[in-house]
């Protein structure tokens, strides 16, 4: 029973002070499939002119899932911050890479700082593409 209250839930990795609140909604967001994609859009009934990936080139349909683990703009800008901070990430979707990080062996406040540059990343690419 201790053991299960000291574990890291992926919100207690978002919800911290170590990331600007704007991006910590946004990963929210996306975590709970909550983003305003152009697929959701479109599921919600909502009218949407293009239903593709206004960032790439590679005419799929945008969800949150290839904005975040797919797309090619995504991976370079990606790829980009995370070779200047010099930190590796697994690749997944926005959950799925929240949840590796909370099983890596790193201390708590790295966690927290791998977190919000991951939460700059979504936050940026969405920005972007809005």
């Amino acid at each position: 029973m201790l053991g299960e209250q000291h574990r890291i839930n992926v919100s207690d990795l978002i919800w911290t002070s170590v990331a600007q609140p704007r991006q910590r909604m946004i990963v929210w967001l996306g975590v709970h499939g909550r983003l305003l994609t152009k697929a959701r859009m479109a599921h919600l009934n909502i009218p949407v002119d293009d239903a593709n990936c206004c960032l790439c080139s590679s005419q799929v349909q945008e969800t949150a899932h290839h904005l975040f683990a797919e797309c090619d703009w995504f991976k370079e800008v990606k790829t980009g911050v995370l070779q200047w901070a010099g930190v590796q990430l697994p690749t997944g979707d926005i959950k799925q890479v929240l949840e590796r990080i909370r099983r890596k062996h790193w201390k708590q406040f790295y966690k927290e700082v791998v977190v919000a540059l991951w939460s700059a990343i979504i936050y940026q690419v969405w920005k972007a593409r809005n």
